[in-house]
């Protein structure tokens, strides 16, 4: 069940190279995608973001979730609910999309995205890190 509000919270994304900091340590591929990985490929700025889009492969959840242990992770759930994604909990695979905050007061400040591939390709287009 979402937290009334919690979708509504501001946006404050890390930037590329701070993602690269929280993830240093990743036992598992992941890739900068959306906005930030188009201006990657064509060299510059396109327009301001939002956001920041993580790929990470959807056979990664548990890993990924160990490596965000301290971080308030949320699942978004279709059709459209916003629930905790619990540090025990194997999400289901109709879960695409996380949304990551420092604590329960703080903006949103990046999006993992489950995708399926096999570390070298993805369905979705991404720069590898």
């Amino acid at each position: 069940m979402a937290v009334l509000g919690e979708e509504d919270k501001a946006w404050q994304p890390l930037l590329p190279h701070e993602i690269a900091a929280v993830l240093e340590k990743a036992p598992f591929p992941w890739w900068i995608a959306g906005g930030h990985a188009i201006e990657a490929f064509v060299g510059h700025t396109v327009r301001p973001h939002g956001d920041i889009d993580i790929l990470m492969l959807r056979t990664d959840r548990v890993a990924a979730r160990a490596q965000l242990k301290d971080w308030d992770c949320w699942a978004a759930d279709p059709p459209g609910t916003l629930r905790p994604w619990r540090e025990d909990e194997t999400l289901p695979a109709t879960v695409d999309h996380i949304w990551c905050r420092g604590h329960a007061d703080d903006a949103w400040r990046f999006q993992p995205m489950f995708d399926d591939g096999d570390g070298e390709t993805c369905a979705r287009g991404a720069v590898p890190r």
